[in-house]
């Protein structure tokens, strides 16, 4: 798979997550958590804007995942939640 496939397979990985979290939550999407690894690997910088609304930024995770961030809290289940919005990256071998 060329670099420009992943990186389009990423971004469509990223818009579907979104758009599940904000179906699935009353807070909205700010964001995707990528590791430092990941960030450099795929060629992110910090705070770079994917599409309006939507950055990259940088977290404490493994690599090879990546976490959709949000503006608000999401309840009792918060946990479950974010356990839920790790999801896998293309052309990662794990």
């Amino acid at each position: 798979m060329s670099t420009a496939a992943k990186y389009a397979k990423n971004l469509q990985r990223f818009r579907q997550a979104v758009g599940v979290h904000d179906r699935e939550n009353e807070c909205t999407a700010t964001g995707i958590g990528l590791s430092f690894f990941d960030m450099d690997r795929l060629d992110f910088d910090e705070a770079e804007e994917l599409w309006p609304g939507i950055t990259v930024h940088a977290v404490e995770m493994t690599t090879g995942n990546f976490r959709v961030l949000c503006d608000g809290e999401h309840g009792p289940s918060e946990a479950e939640v974010q356990a839920a919005d790790v999801t896998e990256l293309i052309g990662v071998e794990a």
